[in-house]
């Protein structure tokens, strides 16, 4: 598998990759030059990972992977978007998730739970629509590194 950093002409293959997948893709053209992509030997996509950027601050989203990739291959997505905010000068990176059984895999690449009140307001409206739809819903941060 291939990572790079996606580019505008890309819009098309990341939006009709996660729609498929049935994730949101609300802001996604807006936000296209903080996603990394996963792609194989041919170029086709296998997997998206998006930064939503507020200030020093971002919002990992549209973490969305085909069947064929495997947990080397998402650890390695994870720290290239880590690499992407500290090349886009963030701070601090948060997630909103419901799966109880990632939490071993966030806390192992460096994220912390947290109260959703000690974010920024517009990464709150992300959390309030989860919650919205699902019973638990988890916060976690995690702070950007120089050695990124």
């Amino acid at each position: 598998m291939h990572l790079r950093y996606a580019e505008k002409s890309d819009a098309k293959n990341i939006l009709a990759f996660i729609e498929k997948a049935g994730v949101d893709s609300e802001g996604i053209k807006e936000q296209i030059q903080h996603f990394v992509l996963m792609e194989d030997k041919q170029g086709n996509l296998q997997g998206t990972l998006g930064i939503y950027k507020l200030g020093d601050k971002g919002l990992l989203r549209s973490l969305v992977m085909s069947e064929k990739v495997s947990q080397e291959e998402i650890l390695a997505l994870f720290h290239e978007a880590f690499r992407l905010a500290w090349q886009k000068e963030l701070k601090d990176l948060y997630l909103v998730t419901n799966k109880s059984s990632a939490l071993p895999f966030f806390h192992l690449l460096g994220f912390q739970e947290v109260p959703p009140v000690s974010s920024p307001s517009v990464f709150q409206r992300f959390y309030q629509e989860a919650v919205e739809e699902n019973e638990e819903i988890y916060f976690m941060h995690y702070n950007v590194k120089k050695e990124a």
